[in-house]
Protein backbone atom coordinates (compact mmCIF):
# COMPACT_ATOMS: atom_id res chain seq x y z
CA UNK A 1 0.00 0.00 0.00
CA UNK A 2 1.54 3.27 -1.05
CA UNK A 3 1.56 6.47 0.89
CA UNK A 4 3.73 9.32 2.04
CA UNK A 5 5.78 10.19 5.10
CA UNK A 6 4.93 13.40 6.92
CA UNK A 7 7.75 14.76 9.08
CA UNK A 8 6.75 16.50 12.30
CA UNK A 9 8.48 17.69 15.45
CA UNK A 10 7.46 16.19 18.75
CA UNK A 11 7.09 18.79 21.47
CA UNK A 12 7.55 17.40 24.97
CA UNK A 13 4.68 17.54 27.41
CA UNK A 14 4.80 20.31 29.97
CA UNK A 15 5.08 17.96 32.93
CA UNK A 16 8.48 16.27 33.49
CA UNK A 17 8.12 12.60 32.46
CA UNK A 18 10.83 10.02 31.88
CA UNK A 19 14.53 10.49 31.29
CA UNK A 20 15.84 13.80 29.95
CA UNK A 21 16.37 12.40 26.48
CA UNK A 22 12.62 11.76 26.23
CA UNK A 23 11.87 15.37 27.20
CA UNK A 24 13.70 16.94 24.29
CA UNK A 25 12.01 17.93 21.01
CA UNK A 26 12.60 15.38 18.25
CA UNK A 27 11.56 14.76 14.66
CA UNK A 28 9.51 11.76 13.55
CA UNK A 29 7.90 10.52 10.34
CA UNK A 30 4.18 9.63 10.31
CA UNK A 31 2.88 7.46 7.47
CA UNK A 32 -0.21 8.65 5.58
CA UNK A 33 -1.47 5.84 3.32
CA UNK A 34 -3.02 6.45 -0.05
CA UNK A 35 -6.80 6.54 -0.19
CA UNK A 36 -7.76 2.93 -0.72
CA UNK A 37 -10.56 3.79 -3.13
CA UNK A 38 -8.02 5.21 -5.56
CA UNK A 39 -5.72 2.17 -5.63
CA UNK A 40 -5.71 -0.40 -8.43
CA UNK A 41 -5.23 -3.91 -7.04
CA UNK A 42 -3.88 -6.97 -8.85
CA UNK A 43 -4.47 -10.29 -7.14
CA UNK A 44 -1.74 -12.85 -7.99
CA UNK A 45 -3.02 -16.15 -9.38
CA UNK A 46 -1.62 -18.28 -6.55
CA UNK A 47 -3.12 -16.08 -3.82
CA UNK A 48 -6.44 -15.92 -5.70
CA UNK A 49 -6.40 -19.74 -5.66
CA UNK A 50 -5.73 -19.69 -1.89
CA UNK A 51 -8.69 -17.37 -1.40
CA UNK A 52 -10.88 -19.65 -3.52
CA UNK A 53 -9.81 -22.60 -1.35
CA UNK A 54 -10.69 -20.64 1.79
CA UNK A 55 -14.12 -19.66 0.44
CA UNK A 56 -14.82 -23.25 -0.59
CA UNK A 57 -13.82 -24.55 2.86
CA UNK A 58 -16.01 -21.95 4.55
CA UNK A 59 -18.98 -22.90 2.37
CA UNK A 60 -18.44 -26.59 3.20
CA UNK A 61 -18.39 -25.75 6.91
CA UNK A 62 -21.70 -23.91 6.70
CA UNK A 63 -23.41 -26.85 4.99
CA UNK A 64 -23.48 -28.62 8.35
CA UNK A 65 -26.75 -29.14 10.20
CA UNK A 66 -28.03 -25.68 11.20
CA UNK A 67 -29.38 -27.07 14.47
CA UNK A 68 -25.76 -27.76 15.41
CA UNK A 69 -24.24 -24.60 13.87
CA UNK A 70 -26.62 -22.23 15.64
CA UNK A 71 -25.52 -22.97 19.24
CA UNK A 72 -21.97 -23.53 18.02
CA UNK A 73 -21.86 -20.05 16.46
CA UNK A 74 -21.67 -18.38 19.88
CA UNK A 75 -18.92 -20.77 20.94
CA UNK A 76 -16.85 -19.87 17.87
CA UNK A 77 -17.42 -16.14 18.41
CA UNK A 78 -16.17 -16.52 21.99
CA UNK A 79 -13.06 -18.27 20.69
CA UNK A 80 -12.47 -15.46 18.20
CA UNK A 81 -12.88 -12.80 20.91
CA UNK A 82 -10.59 -14.60 23.37
CA UNK A 83 -7.88 -14.92 20.73
CA UNK A 84 -8.27 -11.32 19.54
CA UNK A 85 -7.85 -10.16 23.14
CA UNK A 86 -4.86 -12.45 23.64
CA UNK A 87 -3.04 -10.74 20.76
CA UNK A 88 -3.29 -7.55 22.86
CA UNK A 89 -1.92 -9.38 25.94
CA UNK A 90 -5.33 -9.69 27.59
CA UNK A 91 -5.06 -13.33 28.61
CA UNK A 92 -8.19 -15.09 29.82
CA UNK A 93 -8.64 -18.74 28.91
CA UNK A 94 -11.97 -20.28 27.92
CA UNK A 95 -12.64 -21.80 31.34
CA UNK A 96 -12.07 -18.57 33.29
CA UNK A 97 -14.13 -16.61 30.80
CA UNK A 98 -17.05 -19.03 30.89
CA UNK A 99 -17.27 -18.86 34.67
CA UNK A 100 -16.93 -15.06 34.58
CA UNK A 101 -19.76 -14.80 32.04
CA UNK A 102 -21.99 -16.95 34.23
CA UNK A 103 -21.22 -14.80 37.28
CA UNK A 104 -21.89 -11.59 35.39
CA UNK A 105 -25.26 -12.87 34.13
CA UNK A 106 -26.47 -13.21 37.73
CA UNK A 107 -25.11 -9.83 38.80
CA UNK A 108 -21.85 -10.92 40.41
CA UNK A 109 -18.51 -9.16 40.01
CA UNK A 110 -15.91 -10.42 37.57
CA UNK A 111 -12.21 -9.65 37.15
CA UNK A 112 -11.04 -6.75 34.99
CA UNK A 113 -9.43 -8.89 32.29
CA UNK A 114 -12.46 -11.19 32.02
CA UNK A 115 -14.70 -8.12 31.80
CA UNK A 116 -12.51 -6.80 28.98
CA UNK A 117 -12.90 -10.01 26.97
CA UNK A 118 -16.65 -10.03 27.63
CA UNK A 119 -16.75 -6.49 26.20
CA UNK A 120 -14.92 -7.80 23.15
CA UNK A 121 -17.58 -10.48 22.69
CA UNK A 122 -20.33 -7.86 22.97
CA UNK A 123 -18.57 -5.60 20.46
CA UNK A 124 -18.11 -8.53 18.07
CA UNK A 125 -21.80 -9.48 18.35
CA UNK A 126 -22.81 -5.89 17.66
CA UNK A 127 -20.48 -5.79 14.64
CA UNK A 128 -22.00 -8.98 13.20
CA UNK A 129 -25.53 -7.69 13.82
CA UNK A 130 -24.68 -4.46 11.98
CA UNK A 131 -23.42 -6.39 8.97
CA UNK A 132 -26.79 -8.16 8.79
CA UNK A 133 -29.20 -5.40 9.78
CA UNK A 134 -27.95 -2.24 8.06
CA UNK A 135 -27.60 -1.83 4.28
CA UNK A 136 -24.16 -0.26 4.65
CA UNK A 137 -21.79 -0.14 7.61
CA UNK A 138 -21.12 3.50 8.39
CA UNK A 139 -19.19 5.63 10.81
CA UNK A 140 -21.88 5.36 13.49
CA UNK A 141 -21.61 1.59 13.55
CA UNK A 142 -17.80 1.56 13.59
CA UNK A 143 -17.65 4.03 16.48
CA UNK A 144 -20.23 1.99 18.41
CA UNK A 145 -18.17 -1.19 18.00
CA UNK A 146 -15.22 0.63 19.54
CA UNK A 147 -17.40 2.15 22.27
CA UNK A 148 -18.73 -1.26 23.32
CA UNK A 149 -15.22 -2.64 23.35
CA UNK A 150 -13.53 0.13 25.34
CA UNK A 151 -16.22 1.77 27.50
CA UNK A 152 -15.21 2.00 31.12
CA UNK A 153 -11.53 1.66 30.22
CA UNK A 154 -10.88 4.52 27.82
CA UNK A 155 -12.25 8.06 28.13
CA UNK A 156 -12.28 8.42 24.35
CA UNK A 157 -14.20 5.18 23.74
CA UNK A 158 -16.22 5.56 20.54
CA UNK A 159 -14.28 8.62 19.37
CA UNK A 160 -11.33 9.02 17.02
CA UNK A 161 -8.04 10.08 18.53
CA UNK A 162 -7.14 13.75 18.67
CA UNK A 163 -3.41 13.25 19.16
CA UNK A 164 -0.58 11.32 17.58
CA UNK A 165 -0.20 7.65 18.49
CA UNK A 166 2.57 5.19 17.62
CA UNK A 167 3.60 1.54 17.79
CA UNK A 168 6.81 0.38 19.47
CA UNK A 169 9.65 2.57 20.65
CA UNK A 170 9.13 4.22 24.04
CA UNK A 171 6.09 5.43 25.96
CA UNK A 172 7.06 9.10 25.88
CA UNK A 173 7.35 10.10 22.21
CA UNK A 174 7.06 8.66 18.69
CA UNK A 175 10.69 9.32 17.81
CA UNK A 176 12.26 5.95 17.06
CA UNK A 177 8.90 4.13 17.05
CA UNK A 178 8.46 1.07 14.86
CA UNK A 179 5.50 2.72 13.11
CA UNK A 180 3.77 6.08 13.39
CA UNK A 181 0.21 6.17 11.95
CA UNK A 182 -1.14 9.23 10.14
CA UNK A 183 -1.57 12.46 12.11
CA UNK A 184 -5.07 12.87 13.59
CA UNK A 185 -6.14 15.48 11.04
CA UNK A 186 -5.99 12.78 8.33
CA UNK A 187 -8.10 10.20 10.17
CA UNK A 188 -11.60 11.31 9.15
CA UNK A 189 -10.87 11.30 5.42
CA UNK A 190 -9.03 7.97 5.58
CA UNK A 191 -11.80 6.24 7.54
CA UNK A 192 -14.53 7.59 5.24
CA UNK A 193 -12.56 6.20 2.30
CA UNK A 194 -12.10 2.85 4.07
CA UNK A 195 -15.81 2.51 4.86
CA UNK A 196 -16.70 3.20 1.23
CA UNK A 197 -14.29 0.39 0.31
CA UNK A 198 -15.90 -1.94 2.87
CA UNK A 199 -19.37 -1.28 1.45
CA UNK A 200 -18.38 -2.03 -2.14
CA UNK A 201 -19.44 -5.25 -3.88
CA UNK A 202 -17.00 -4.88 -6.77
CA UNK A 203 -14.16 -7.14 -5.59
CA UNK A 204 -13.68 -10.65 -4.15
CA UNK A 205 -15.02 -10.62 -0.59
CA UNK A 206 -12.08 -12.40 1.06
CA UNK A 207 -9.65 -9.99 -0.59
CA UNK A 208 -11.82 -7.09 0.56
CA UNK A 209 -11.75 -8.27 4.19
CA UNK A 210 -7.96 -8.68 4.10
CA UNK A 211 -7.26 -5.25 2.64
CA UNK A 212 -9.83 -3.52 4.86
CA UNK A 213 -8.21 -4.91 8.01
CA UNK A 214 -4.70 -3.96 6.99
CA UNK A 215 -5.74 -0.44 5.98
CA UNK A 216 -7.61 0.02 9.27
CA UNK A 217 -4.54 -1.03 11.24
CA UNK A 218 -2.44 1.39 9.18
CA UNK A 219 -4.80 4.28 9.98
CA UNK A 220 -4.97 3.28 13.67
CA UNK A 221 -7.83 5.75 14.20
CA UNK A 222 -8.36 5.23 17.94
CA UNK A 223 -6.26 5.98 20.97
CA UNK A 224 -6.46 2.29 21.97
CA UNK A 225 -8.40 -0.80 20.92
CA UNK A 226 -7.44 -0.60 17.23
CA UNK A 227 -6.39 -4.23 16.88
CA UNK A 228 -9.58 -5.71 18.27
CA UNK A 229 -11.80 -3.24 16.40
CA UNK A 230 -9.88 -3.94 13.19
CA UNK A 231 -10.29 -7.70 13.57
CA UNK A 232 -14.03 -7.18 14.16
CA UNK A 233 -14.04 -5.30 10.85
CA UNK A 234 -12.87 -8.49 9.11
CA UNK A 235 -16.03 -10.23 10.26
CA UNK A 236 -18.25 -7.28 9.34
CA UNK A 237 -17.01 -7.50 5.76
CA UNK A 238 -17.26 -11.30 5.62
CA UNK A 239 -20.78 -11.33 7.05
CA UNK A 240 -21.94 -8.44 4.88
CA UNK A 241 -20.65 -10.21 1.76
CA UNK A 242 -22.34 -13.44 2.92
CA UNK A 243 -19.11 -15.37 3.26
CA UNK A 244 -19.86 -16.34 6.85
CA UNK A 245 -23.62 -16.21 7.25
CA UNK A 246 -23.79 -18.94 9.90
CA UNK A 247 -20.56 -18.77 11.90
CA UNK A 248 -17.69 -16.48 12.91
CA UNK A 249 -14.55 -18.43 12.10
CA UNK A 250 -11.76 -17.77 14.63
CA UNK A 251 -9.28 -15.96 12.37
CA UNK A 252 -7.68 -14.28 15.39
CA UNK A 253 -6.81 -17.71 16.76
CA UNK A 254 -4.62 -18.30 13.70
CA UNK A 255 -3.13 -14.81 14.04
CA UNK A 256 -2.38 -15.34 17.73
CA UNK A 257 -0.62 -18.64 17.04
CA UNK A 258 1.72 -16.95 14.57
CA UNK A 259 1.97 -13.35 15.69
CA UNK A 260 5.26 -12.81 13.89
CA UNK A 261 3.72 -13.63 10.51
CA UNK A 262 0.64 -11.53 11.34
CA UNK A 263 2.67 -8.48 12.35
CA UNK A 264 5.07 -9.03 9.46
CA UNK A 265 2.21 -9.16 6.99
CA UNK A 266 0.83 -5.85 8.22
CA UNK A 267 4.29 -4.28 7.97
CA UNK A 268 4.60 -5.65 4.42
CA UNK A 269 1.23 -4.11 3.52
CA UNK A 270 2.44 -0.69 4.67
CA UNK A 271 5.68 -1.26 2.72
CA UNK A 272 3.70 -1.77 -0.49
CA UNK A 273 4.21 -5.56 -0.46
CA UNK A 274 0.56 -6.52 -0.67
CA UNK A 275 1.23 -10.13 -1.65
CA UNK A 276 2.85 -11.12 1.64
CA UNK A 277 -0.09 -9.80 3.64
CA UNK A 278 -2.67 -11.44 1.39
CA UNK A 279 -0.89 -14.80 1.63
CA UNK A 280 -0.74 -14.45 5.44
CA UNK A 281 -4.45 -13.64 5.58
CA UNK A 282 -5.46 -16.50 3.28
CA UNK A 283 -3.46 -18.96 5.39
CA UNK A 284 -5.10 -17.65 8.58
CA UNK A 285 -8.59 -18.10 7.10
CA UNK A 286 -7.79 -21.66 6.01
CA UNK A 287 -6.49 -22.48 9.50
CA UNK A 288 -9.53 -20.91 11.16
CA UNK A 289 -11.99 -22.82 8.98
CA UNK A 290 -10.13 -26.03 9.79
CA UNK A 291 -10.40 -25.24 13.52
CA UNK A 292 -14.11 -24.46 13.18
CA UNK A 293 -14.69 -27.72 11.30
CA UNK A 294 -12.91 -29.56 14.10
CA UNK A 295 -15.21 -27.85 16.61
CA UNK A 296 -18.23 -29.07 14.65
CA UNK A 297 -16.89 -32.62 14.51
CA UNK A 298 -15.99 -32.85 18.21
CA UNK A 299 -19.08 -31.06 19.52
CA UNK A 300 -21.23 -33.34 17.39
CA UNK A 301 -19.53 -36.33 19.04
CA UNK A 302 -20.02 -34.74 22.44
CA UNK A 303 -23.72 -34.17 21.81
CA UNK A 304 -24.08 -37.80 20.81
CA UNK A 305 -22.49 -38.88 24.09
CA UNK A 306 -24.75 -36.59 26.11
CA UNK A 307 -27.83 -37.98 24.40
CA UNK A 308 -26.76 -41.53 25.18
CA UNK A 309 -26.23 -40.65 28.85
CA UNK A 310 -29.64 -38.97 29.16
CA UNK A 311 -31.38 -41.77 27.29
CA UNK A 312 -29.67 -44.39 29.45
CA UNK A 313 -30.48 -42.66 32.72
CA UNK A 314 -33.96 -41.14 32.43
CA UNK A 315 -35.00 -41.57 28.79
CA UNK A 316 -37.45 -38.65 29.01
CA UNK A 317 -40.19 -38.11 26.46
CA UNK A 318 -39.10 -36.67 23.13
CA UNK A 319 -40.73 -33.32 23.97
CA UNK A 320 -39.19 -33.11 27.46
CA UNK A 321 -37.35 -29.91 28.34
CA UNK A 322 -34.18 -31.89 29.13
CA UNK A 323 -33.70 -32.54 25.40
CA UNK A 324 -34.23 -28.86 24.61
CA UNK A 325 -31.64 -27.78 27.18
CA UNK A 326 -29.20 -30.43 25.94
CA UNK A 327 -29.38 -29.25 22.33
CA UNK A 328 -28.41 -25.70 23.38
CA UNK A 329 -25.51 -26.69 25.64
CA UNK A 330 -22.73 -25.99 23.08
CA UNK A 331 -23.60 -22.29 23.39
CA UNK A 332 -23.27 -22.41 27.20
CA UNK A 333 -19.87 -23.59 28.51
CA UNK A 334 -21.25 -22.71 31.96
CA UNK A 335 -25.03 -22.85 32.43
CA UNK A 336 -27.08 -21.51 35.32
CA UNK A 337 -30.74 -21.99 36.11
CA UNK A 338 -31.67 -18.51 34.87
CA UNK A 339 -29.99 -19.26 31.52
CA UNK A 340 -31.96 -22.46 31.13
CA UNK A 341 -35.26 -20.75 31.94
CA UNK A 342 -34.53 -17.81 29.61
CA UNK A 343 -33.71 -20.08 26.66
CA UNK A 344 -36.80 -22.23 27.20
CA UNK A 345 -40.47 -21.57 26.64
CA UNK A 346 -41.31 -23.95 29.46
CA UNK A 347 -42.23 -23.42 33.10
CA UNK A 348 -39.53 -23.08 35.74
CA UNK A 349 -40.78 -26.32 37.28
CA UNK A 350 -40.26 -28.19 33.99
CA UNK A 351 -36.83 -26.62 33.57
CA UNK A 352 -35.83 -27.66 37.09
CA UNK A 353 -36.88 -31.22 36.32
CA UNK A 354 -34.84 -31.18 33.11
CA UNK A 355 -31.78 -29.84 34.93
CA UNK A 356 -32.09 -32.57 37.58
CA UNK A 357 -32.29 -35.23 34.88
CA UNK A 358 -29.25 -33.86 33.06
CA UNK A 359 -27.26 -33.63 36.30
CA UNK A 360 -28.24 -37.16 37.35
CA UNK A 361 -27.17 -38.42 33.91
CA UNK A 362 -23.82 -36.58 34.37
CA UNK A 363 -24.43 -34.47 31.30
CA UNK A 364 -24.28 -31.41 33.56
CA UNK A 365 -21.58 -31.26 36.22
CA UNK A 366 -22.36 -28.91 39.15
CA UNK A 367 -19.72 -26.25 39.71
CA UNK A 368 -21.42 -24.31 42.46
CA UNK A 369 -22.83 -25.81 45.60
CA UNK A 370 -24.88 -25.22 47.76
CA UNK A 371 -28.25 -25.62 46.07
CA UNK A 372 -29.77 -22.26 45.24
CA UNK A 373 -31.37 -20.43 42.38
CA UNK A 374 -27.84 -19.43 41.33
CA UNK A 375 -26.46 -22.91 40.86
CA UNK A 376 -24.24 -23.42 37.82
CA UNK A 377 -23.20 -26.41 35.76
CA UNK A 378 -20.57 -27.26 33.17
CA UNK A 379 -21.67 -29.47 30.26
CA UNK A 380 -19.48 -32.53 30.68
CA UNK A 381 -16.30 -32.33 28.60
CA UNK A 382 -17.17 -29.11 26.72
CA UNK A 383 -14.70 -26.75 28.36
CA UNK A 384 -11.91 -29.35 28.19
CA UNK A 385 -12.59 -29.60 24.45
CA UNK A 386 -12.56 -25.82 23.96
CA UNK A 387 -9.36 -25.30 25.94
CA UNK A 388 -7.61 -28.07 24.02
CA UNK A 389 -8.69 -26.75 20.63
CA UNK A 390 -7.64 -23.21 21.47
CA UNK A 391 -4.21 -24.47 22.53
CA UNK A 392 -3.80 -26.28 19.22
CA UNK A 393 -4.15 -29.83 20.51
CA UNK A 394 -5.79 -32.43 18.25
CA UNK A 395 -8.35 -33.59 20.75
CA UNK A 396 -10.15 -36.91 20.52
CA UNK A 397 -13.04 -37.74 22.75
CA UNK A 398 -12.59 -40.79 24.90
Amino acid sequence: MGGQLVTSTWKPRSEPMGARRFRRPCDYDAFVPDLIGEVQFNLPIDIAADFDDAVSALNDLQRNDLSLLRPLAHLLMRTESIASSRIEEVNVDARRLAHAEARQRIGRNVGSQAKEVISNIEAMQFAIDCAVNVPQVGLTELLEVHHRLMRGRLNSAGRFRSSQNWIGGNDHNPCGADFVPPPPEHVDELVDDLLAFCNSDEMPAMFQAAVAHAQFETIHPFEDGNGRTGRALIHIVMRRRRLSEQVVVPISLAFSRNRRAYAGGLVAFRSDDMDEWLATFADAVLQSVSTAARYVELVSELLGGWRERLRGHANPRSDAVAWQILSELPASPVLNRADAIASSDRSSRAVDQGLRQLEAAEVLIPVEEPPSRHRSWEPAGLLDLIVALESGEDTRLG
